[in-house]
């Protein structure tokens, strides 16, 4: 059993905000339409604001945990990536655009975030590289630091 040396969780509360305030426009429209006298197609407009509400709630928690071995990012409630110490050449900083909150997967690099703000880039011996949000970039470094100082770039 490997001991937890870091743990955060993250919300994205002004994200949910922005589509909270999409959705409500959008359900305005489906009142609009179902008004207008086109009840099917507000109603599946309205299913669809169902499911686009269900994932926002089920996705915008990010959770990074540090153990001896790796780095594991739980995005949502369903979604996690193991970042193995083993695998890793080297840690950066980096900064989550408003272009790429969420999931997202792009010329080898995935990025993990529920917000824009601070990140680490952390590019693996595969050449491939693991970008992840947090609004904790210095205590999450510290941690790596302690545990694997190869990792980081020297001072």
């Amino acid at each position: 059993m490997s001991i937890t040396w870091y743990k955060n969780r993250q919300t994205g509360w002004k994200t949910t905000l922005v589509l909270l305030v999409v959705l409500g426009v959008m359900a305005l429209g489906v009142l609009f339409l179902e008004r207008a006298g086109a009840p099917g197609e507000a109603r599946r407009m309205g299913w669809g604001l169902l499911v686009v509400f269900l994932v926002v709630i089920l996705t915008n928690r990010m959770e990074v945990r540090v153990t001896e071995r790796e780095v594991y990012v739980r995005w949502g409630w369903l979604i996690g990536k193991h970042i193995p110490f083993s695998g890793i050449e080297r840690i950066e900083p980096e900064r989550i655009p408003w272009t790429r909150v969420g999931m997202k997967f792009s010329n080898g690099v995935s990025w993990f975030s529920v917000s824009t703000g601070p990140a680490l880039r952390f590019r693996l011996k595969n050449g491939k590289a693991v970008v992840v949000g947090t609004a904790d970039p210095e205590g999450l470094l510290r941690v790596i630091q302690s545990l694997r100082p190869d990792l980081l770039p020297a001072a």
